[in-house]
């Protein structure tokens, strides 16, 4: 092999289609900057559409106001498995998504 089988969107950024055999389209949301309400709709959203969602977080955000971040991801964690929603690692996902 010799390129990637699949890459990351960075938020505002994109995935080098130079580097992936087969590009798929993964989307990562910063959780740092985005609201419990935007991060719910966005499960709802890949829900819907039966994608693979990456969510971020940067450890100096969590530590600058860690009670309300780590309430924020609780929060997140709570309503995914409300949903009945599996969290797996990337790899497991793309496995049992994409069959690669």
């Amino acid at each position: 092999r010799g390129f990637y089988n699949f890459g990351v969107n960075a938020w505002g950024g994109g995935q080098n289609p130079d580097v992936l055999d087969n590009p798929l389209y993964i989307n990562r949301i910063i959780g740092d900057a985005s609201s419990l309400a935007d991060l719910t709709s966005a499960v709802d959203t890949y829900v819907d559409t039966g994608g693979i969602l990456v969510f971020g977080f940067h450890a100096y955000e969590l530590n600058a106001d860690r009670v309300n971040n780590i309430a924020k991801i609780r929060d997140l964690i709570s309503y995914i498995k409300n949903r009945n929603i599996k969290i797996v690692p990337i790899e497991q996902a793309i496995k049992s998504i994409y069959n690669i």
